[in-house]
């Protein structure tokens, strides 16, 4: 979300007719959905396994960051935002989940640790990479921050837009 917030100038010009509070919509989107399946996502996991769960939730995140990057309008982007926190809700809870079984019960708690330092550095440092990046490389540009973030479209880097034809 913090790559968002960051490129959202660029999204804006982007879509110049859409008002401030249409644009937030790009951002509660995914905050709201994420939000709102994180236990049920976390439920679904139990009963149909981790592993499964995490792997669609990989799956599916990764096509939402397709369709933003393709997106042709706001109403698209924001409902593959939608697809994204719902993939997002899958992810968060199998992802220690699967690590924990890895890993001998005396170890456990060392592999929380780690996992939990990764993931402090991976929610802080990668958001703001991939925002200051899109908003770098001229933000608002069809010619240049849209179509890298294509190129390269890591999912989080997703939000930005396709060049228009």
């Amino acid at each position: 979300m913090i790559a968002v917030n960051i490129a959202f100038p660029a999204i804006g010009a982007d879509f110049r007719s859409a008002s401030t509070a249409e644009l937030s919509w790009v951002l509660n989107a995914y905050t709201i959905v994420l939000a709102a399946l994180l236990v049920p996502a976390g439920r679904l996991a139990d009963a149909i396994g981790g592993r499964r769960s995490f792997l669609a939730g990989i799956a599916l995140f990764g096509l939402a960051s397709v369709a933003c990057g393709a997106a042709p309008d706001l109403g698209t982007l924001i409902a593959a935002r939608v697809v994204q926190g719902a993939a997002a809700a899958v992810l968060v809870p199998t992802s220690l989940s699967l690590a924990l079984p890895a890993f001998p019960e005396r170890e456990r708690a060392t592999a929380v640790g780690v996992w939990t330092a990764v993931s402090a550095v991976a929610a802080s440092s990668g958001p703001v990479a991939g925002g200051l990046l899109a908003a770098s490389t001229g933000a608002g540009s069809s010619s240049s921050t849209r179509p890298w973030c294509s190129r390269h479209g890591r999912p989080g880097y997703g939000c930005c837009r396709a060049p228009d034809p």
